[in-house]
């Protein structure tokens, strides 16, 4: 028989026995249960990766149908020719000057796609290459600006525009027969070109800011019913290379226009009363400036026909060159001299070529002393006097017809 303390230990040493054994086979249950959860963690790893490499599969082959669909032609010739047709027309289409559009070589990459270059310069201002390049951005190509240089020109508000675009094609693009650039691009911010414009055309970059030009304001002015008005409506810009551009607002029954370039405004009344007139006029600076003005038209009736006084007819003035007469020539020491015997004074002048003969109302120098008559210079005429004629009997008939 065990004693009551063998028993005690009897049963501790079970109990520790018991422990023991539990703990191990907790430990040994807890690791089964870690290397299956490590293993199902490991699993689920797996499947997220091959899910995302197949949905990376997925959207490269969205991405690279849209790319077929930007992409140009796989035919290389017809690629650039395509391309280089439209990059002209969208670079004349804002009136650039002296545009040039000239392929440059290209070069592969790999067997993946072709890459086209194009060298294109041309003159204009910054509004005009603003609107090409929100044309080339609108553009749904895959295309791209590599690099653009922009310079002032000296004296004047145009830009010296250089820039090198690519494009590029690819072996799958569905562009076979035209390129799709009526299709819109995702790439502007804004839906519309003057939204695309306002944020840089606000601002001059290339040079000082802009200065509003300023009209003259005109006084009330007058106009005569039924009969045509007009009147220029001036203006001035300290921007001497600013071009102005003038506009009207007015009641529209008076058939009222003004030339936008030369503020000349015109209008035939067909009613009494004072009319009211608003002109503008606004600069092509960066940004454009304004300024407008009003004034008054009165318009009244024609005034009464004025009483012209007839001219008193002058009496009949007694003239002294009718009793001139031109008796005859001589020669002294070779020049010819011709006589002049003025009657009423028993005178006789003795005259030659050149100089002056005053009688009367006849003023004139002997120009030259012909075979029947005598060549005088009077004013801006030349007028002839036969031999045995008075000077009053002076004609503008030449001296051969005599």
């Amino acid at each position: 028989m065990m004693s009551r303390r063998e028993k005690l230990l009897l049963a501790a040493v079970a109990l520790l026995v018991v422990v023991f054994v539990g703990i191990w086979a907790v430990q040994q249950v807890s690791g089964w249960f870690s290397l299956r959860e490590d293993q199902i963690a490991t699993l689920e790893e797996e499947i997220r990766t091959k899910e995302f490499t197949r949905l990376r599969g997925t959207r490269a082959a969205e991405q690279l149908a849209v790319w077929e669909s930007q992409a140009l032609p796989e035919d290389r010739e017809l690629a650039r020719s395509m391309y280089q047709s439209w990059l002209l027309q969208a670079v004349e289409n804002v009136d650039l000057q002296d545009v040039k559009v000239d392929p440059v070589g290209g070069r592969p990459v790999g067997d993946v796609y072709f890459i086209h270059p194009f060298n294109v310069s041309g003159r204009g201002n910054l509004e005009q290459l603003v609107a090409f390049l929100y044309d080339f951005h609108a553009a749904d190509l895959l295309h791209r600006i590599e690099r653009m240089t922009v310079t002032p020109i000296r004296d004047s508000k145009l830009l010296d525009i250089v820039f090198t675009v690519e494009a590029v094609s690819l072996p799958g693009s569905s562009n076979v027969d035209k390129l799709p650039v009526e299709r819109r691009s995702s790439r502007l911010a804004w839906d519309s070109l003057e939204k695309y414009q306002a944020p840089i055309l606000r601002r001059n970059l290339f040079g000082p800011p802009n200065s509003s030009p300023r009209l003259e304001s005109p006084r009330t002015q007058e106009a005569i019913v039924h009969q045509p008005f007009r009147m220029r409506v001036r203006a001035s810009d300290p921007d001497e290379k600013d071009l102005l551009q003038y506009s009207l607002q007015a009641d529209e029954k008076l058939g009222a226009r003004i030339n936008s370039a030369t503020g000349e405004l015109e209008f035939t009344p067909t009613e009494l009363g004072e009319y009211e007139f608003t002109v503008s006029v606004q600069d092509n600076g960066l940004p454009q400036a304004s300024h407008e003005t009003q004034f008054t038209v009165r318009v009244v009736e024609p005034p009464p026909p004025r009483e012209v006084a007839q001219p008193v007819p002058s009496p009949p003035r007694f003239d002294e060159a009718g009793y001139a007469y031109v008796i005859g020539v001589v020669e002294i020491n070779g020049r010819p001299q011709i006589w002049v015997s003025v009657r009423t004074s028993g005178q006789l002048l003795k005259l030659h070529e050149g100089e002056r003969v005053t009688v009367g109302q006849f003023d004139g120098v002997i120009r030259r002393i012909h075979p029947k008559a005598i060549e005088f210079e009077s004013g801006d005429r030349n007028l002839f006097v036969k031999f045995g004629d008075h000077l009053g009997q002076a004609t503008e008939v030449n001296a051969d017809d005599i």
